[in-house]
Order: structure tokens, then C-alpha cells, then sequence
């Protein structure tokens, strides 16, 4: 049952099937499963874990969704301050209460959205990691971002074996998921973070990292 649920979560053809688990271009699951990992992408592994060797190009067309008008979009500068201003706060532990008229969804979502749709249509490069209470939500947050964003939808891997459907890992799960290949690799997760870590490359030469986002951020704040 738990498995039909997640299955049903993910989109039944044209991307995010279910495939062999394999070390593709996410790496180990090491770091996403179990034990006492509480940020699997901690200090230092982040950006190890995801540099591109070699210089970029200089220019990238960017990734966008075919409902979002690139001319409403915060330039790049503008949207990194917002999602690094967020990141900082949340590290403080300095957020307003999402129940506060400061902290609505309604308040906070759209510039946040708007500031990874922006990053987004300048990267030549995006890498997703979820972190979310359970591999059902984990698949809508991952659907829902996908979409949003305008990325390519690959292979889910982590659901099956040889072909097999198995079950989802029980409890929370980490989703790490790379716009290089559209694919996406799901693991049980022994940490406390919920929430999307946002990494887009932008050809500068800079490593960034958001989070962690909320997971239904592309709902835009939208009750």
C-alpha cells in the first residue's frame, strides 16, 4: 500500500519511472541514509559533492517553465539576496512564525518562488535535495518543483530492483535530484531537516545553496 502511494506521486510516463538504483551522476546514498546524518549535504560535502570540473560556458539558455514569463522574473542579483537572506535567517533560527501576519505563505512564498525561478532560467546547471516526512510527499514535493521550475523529468531511482517494484523506505526520505540527467534518487533519511536544498549553477564560478525551502514553496503561498 505504502508503495502504491508513492508510485501514484510520481508521473506515470514521459519522466520520473522507476529504474535500478545506480550511483549515476548523485553519488553514493550515504550520506541520505539512516543513521546520524543530520544535513546530507554538510559543510564541505555540498560543494564537493556537486562541482563540475572544467569552466563553464559563459552564457546558458536557462531553465523555465512554458506558464512563466522571463520578463517577471528579479534579476539574478535581486533573487540571490532574497534566497540568501532566507537561508541566513533560517540558520539563525530567525524566520517570523508562519502563523504571524510577517511569516504567512502568502507573504513569504512568492518572492522566494520568484527567486528560484530566476536562478533556475540562468543555470546551466540545478540540484535538488528533499528532505521530507515520508516518501509520499517527498514525490509531490519532487513532481511539484520539477514542474515549477521548468527541469527535465528523468529516471526515479530507489523504488525498485532488477525491474521489481519494493517498498519505500518507511519514515522520512531524501530525494536528490540533478538536471543533468532529469533523474532523481530517493533513500530513507535518519535526519531532522524538511525542506528543499536549492543548488543552481550559474557559470560564475560561485557555489550556491538555499535552504532548506519549504517543500510546497511552488504553490506559490496559495492556501
Amino acid at each position: 500500500e505504502g508503495a502504491a502511494a508513492a508510485a501514484a506521486a510520481a508521473p506515470k510516463s514521459g519522466g520520473f519511472g522507476t529504474a535500478p538504483p545506480t550511483s549515476g551522476g548523485f553519488g553514493g546514498a550515504a550520506a541520505a541514509a539512516g543513521g546520524g546524518a543530520s544535513n546530507p549535504f554538510g559543510a564541505g560535502a555540498g560543494a564537493s559533492s556537486f562541482a563540475r570540473p572544467g569552466a563553464p560556458p559563459a552564457a546558458f539558455p536557462g531553465f523555465i517553465a512554458p506558464n512563466v514569463e522571463r520578463s517577471s522574473l528579479p534579476v539574478k542579483a535581486d533573487a540571490d539576496r532574497v534566497l540568501m537572506r532566507f537561508d541566513r535567517d533560517q540558520r539563525k533560527d530567525k524566520l517570523p512564525d508562519p502563523a504571524s501576519a510577517e511569516g504567512a505563505p502568502q507573504c513569504t512564498y512568492p518572492p522566494l518562488q520568484q527567486s528560484c525561478r530566476a536562478l533556475s532560467a540562468s543555470s546551466s546547471r540545478v540540484m535538488m535535495g528533499i528532505c521530507a516526512p515520508d516518501a509520499a510527499s517527498g514525490l509531490v514535493a519532487l513532481k511539484a518543483w520539477v514542474t515549477d521550475l521548468g527541469l527535465p523529468r528523468g529516471k526515479l531511482h530507489g523504488l525498485d530492483t532488477d525491474g521489481k517494484p519494493v517498498e519505500p523506505p518507511a519514515g522520512p526520505v531524501f530525494i536528490k535530484y540533478n538536471s543533468d540527467s532529469g533523474d532523481a534518487f530517493l533513500s530513507g533519511y535518519g535526519g531532522d531537516y524538511r525542506g528543499v536544498l536549492f543548488t543552481p549553477e550559474l557559470g560564475d564560478g560561485a557555489f550556491r545553496q538555499y535552504g532548506y525551502l519549504p517543500l510546497d514553496l511552488p504553490a506559490g503561498g496559495k492556501c
